[in-house]
């Protein structure tokens, strides 16, 4: 089966129910593929028309494309010390082993586009993800990813390890964890995507990760639940009863 291009060189979208058209370098075209795209997401509405009794919103909607470049030109702009090569993640949960592979091979490709686009690589550190799904087999895909990028090692700084927290129960989770950080050099920064809960900062860096991003903190705070350490390390509410009145610090240092 002939590989497919990783970058369409157009893309047209009527709408919402059309099928998308993308022509390829060799003159082909190719219609109704979403492994070509690596990243979309829909426009906001283009036009809405008021009468006098009623509102009418029509939207065409487009697929918008990201290629490595474009990400890590965008990353660039912002100046970040620590950016993350354009991956091509599936559902943890998904059960389709072709997929998984497809996106595990084009996530190395992709690496080596990143890592030509980038500008600026004495002051910002990119670090690519490590994919392929819950395979911990020997031989599987994870192990054939991390393959990869220690082929690759002499450029990268640091490594993320992705596709995770997506629904998997925590024995996978946490295996998938272990088998990465017991491949990866102890020489450079492991990074856990997407995580996590005070269980997992716990057990994750008993495994060997290093650093963390996750919404779970700053969402949280949002409905008043602050996390806590010390001797009964959890969640504290601080919209309970047993705050409403209180008017010490969350934590004593």
């Amino acid at each position: 089966k002939k590989e497919e291009e990783d970058t369409p060189t157009t893309t047209t979208t009527t709408n919402a129910d059309t099928a998308t058209t993308r022509k390829e370098d060799d003159g082909t075209t190719t219609k109704n593929s979403r492994d070509l795209v690596p990243t979309s997401f829909d426009s906001p509405p283009s036009t809405t028309t008021t009468t006098t009794t009623t509102t009418t919103t029509t939207t065409k909607r487009k697929k918008l494309l990201l290629k490595p470049e474009d990400s890590i030109h965008h990353q660039n702009d912002i100046g970040s010390d620590i950016i993350m090569a354009l991956d091509d993640v599936v559902s943890s949960v998904t059960d389709d082993k072709e997929r998984f592979t497809i996106a595990t091979y084009r996530t190395l490709r992709w690496l080596d586009r990143c890592y030509a686009a980038h500008k600026f690589p004495t002051t910002q550190n990119l670090f690519p993800i490590v994919q392929g799904g819950l395979d911990t087999s020997l031989g599987g895909l994870r192990e054939q990813c991390l393959a990869g990028f220690r082929h690759r090692d002499d450029h990268i700084v640091g490594y993320a390890i992705g596709g995770l927290a997506g629904g998997e129960s925590k024995h996978d989770f946490w295996k998938v964890v272990n088998q990465c950080c017991q491949a990866l050099p102890d020489t450079k920064p492991r990074y856990l995507m997407g995580v996590g809960y005070p269980l997992d900062l716990v057990i994750c860096s008993a495994l060997g990760v290093d650093m963390y991003d996750c919404v779970y903190p700053t969402r949280t705070a949002r409905f008043g639940v602050a996390l806590i350490p010390g001797p009964t390390p959890g969640t504290l509410r601080l919209k309970s009863n047993d705050c409403s009145t209180s008017s010490q610090v969350i934590q004593e240092d």
